[in-house]
């Protein structure tokens, strides 16, 4: 009895390592046609040629090296209505030409989290309040904060309003033009249970 359960035993633990054997080949099998495993004279996916994309599904190419923005840190990136390019870093904003020159520094008393540049200067989302300054950087008004849980991440202008989107809070903000609220987006509709999201378009 002690040989039959000693060799039931081995027979045991080798189905145990056939069976091993094949679950961790298994794991492979799927770069191979199906029923073969590797090694036995199919060959297998190209994985790399899953990573080509159609060229025609491509909209964009680089045309230029990247460029140092100088920053420490780098926080936000837009263009205005010409296609200037401003860049918003530490406590300065850039303005960048298409070949990566810097055309004009603005050095800030805040720290810019966002911007909306304008014909006369520009609209500053620090972490919890706007900032509307000159093009020289010097502030003409500073709105009241969002509360200390405020993190703004973009400003979206319309002829009408002003969008605030706050993702500390998780809403979007409605003022208009003079700094007065008009409304919250994205609270919590509590008599149906769910979130009302709208998403604001920049209007340049």
């Amino acid at each position: 009895m002690d040989n039959e359960n000693k060799k039931n035993r081995r027979e045991f633990l080798g189905d145990v390592l056939k069976a091993g054997s094949i679950a961790a080949v298994g794991g492979l099998v799927c770069l191979s046609r199906p029923g073969k495993a590797i090694g036995a004279g199919s060959s297998t996916i190209d994985i790399i040629s899953m990573t080509k994309i159609d060229p025609e599904m491509i909209l964009y190419e680089e045309v230029n090296k990247p460029v140092s923005t100088g920053f420490v840190e780098s926080r936000f990136v837009t263009v205005d209505k010409s296609g200037a390019l401003f860049l918003a870093g530490d406590q300065v904003v850039k303005e960048m030409d298409s070949h990566g020159r810097i055309k004009d520094t603005v050095e800030l008393s805040v720290v810019p989290f966002c911007l909306v540049p304008v014909d006369d200067g520009f609209y500053i989302g620090t972490r919890d309040r706007i900032v509307i300054t000159d093009k020289n950087g010097g502030i003409r008004d500073t709105w009241k904060s969002l509360g200390e849980n405020a993190w703004i991440t973009n400003i979206a202008l319309t002829d009408k309003y002003i969008f605030i989107a706050d993702a500390g809070q998780r809403i979007v903000w409605c003022y208009d033009p003079d700094g007065n609220f008009v409304r919250r987006i994205g609270d919590k509709n509590t008599r149906k249970e769910y979130s009302r999201v709208y998403s604001a378009r920049p209007i340049l």
